[in-house]
């Protein structure tokens, strides 16, 4: 069993009364758990208020927030260590390996980038400012202090620091051009921590370029010049520790 030191919270979104069943809401939110899961932890007195107190299958309020600890039965295990390139009192900047992903979820309760920095670090406040994909290696900037975290998110939201990719794919052949701009909708898709490319206005467009051709494969630079990257449903988010702990 895998279990997180760190809580983690939701707020619960706008409902009708009569109000839905906890573990009902919990279980069709996150879908990745089962309903039985749930309903033994709420009963087990682990999804909690803000107080601190057990919230039972009746507990739910909207716009409440609630608490409770991420776990899991099993969870891959990740044999690559992430190198602290760079620290001071307000940064960290890390190099994350390959197929760790940078925040907990779904079976990835500890082997995260975030849950082993906060470990190493003594630092429960670290939080990073952006994302890369759990299968990418590269950069990964953390905040130091809660308070600075929206400062530099907002660098990256009004594109301020600019991202690049290099990535070597199979290329049999040269091709006609060389370079490529990509253009496409995303929106949220269902479940809603997973997003979709749909028909409508563009709102994510990335630029491709061809850098070196050898034996087959190709050498690519991959520039995300705009996207769609915050859910907009309520949604967990990490805290370092629970309120009263």
């Amino acid at each position: 069993m895998a279990i997180s030191r760190y809580c983690s919270k939701l707020v619960l979104p706008h409902a009708q009364p009569p109000y839905p069943d906890l573990v009902a809401f919990l279980a069709g939110y996150f879908p990745h758990v089962t309903y039985e899961e749930w309903a033994r932890r709420v009963d087990d007195g682990k999804v909690l208020d803000a107080d601190q107190q057990p919230l039972g299958r009746d507990g739910y309020c909207p716009q409440q927030v609630i608490y409770y600890y991420r776990e899991v039965e099993e969870q891959p295990l990740i044999p690559f260590a992430e190198t602290i390139l760079y620290q001071d009192d307000a940064l960290l900047v890390a190099c994350k390996p390959h197929f760790l992903p940078v925040h907990p979820g779904g079976r990835y309760v500890t082997e995260n980038l975030v849950y082993r920095l906060r470990l190493a670090t003594g630092n429960d406040q670290l939080a990073p400012v952006h994302r890369i994909d759990r299968f990418t290696a590269g950069l990964v900037l953390f905040a130091q202090r809660s308070e600075d975290r929206a400062r530099y998110n907002a660098l990256f939201s009004q594109g301020n620091i600019k991202k690049r990719y290099d990535a070597v794919a199979h290329c049999p052949e040269e091709p006609q051009q060389r370079h490529w701009q990509v253009s496409n909708r995303i929106e949220q898709g269902d479940p809603w921590f997973r997003w979709q490319v749909v028909a409508g206005d563009v709102n994510a467009r990335s630029s491709i370029e061809l850098l070196d051709l050898r034996q087959g494969y190709g050498l690519f630079s991959l520039q995300p010049i705009t996207g769609k990257t915050t859910p907009v449903t309520p949604a967990y988010e990490w805290a370092g520790v629970c309120p009263g702990q």
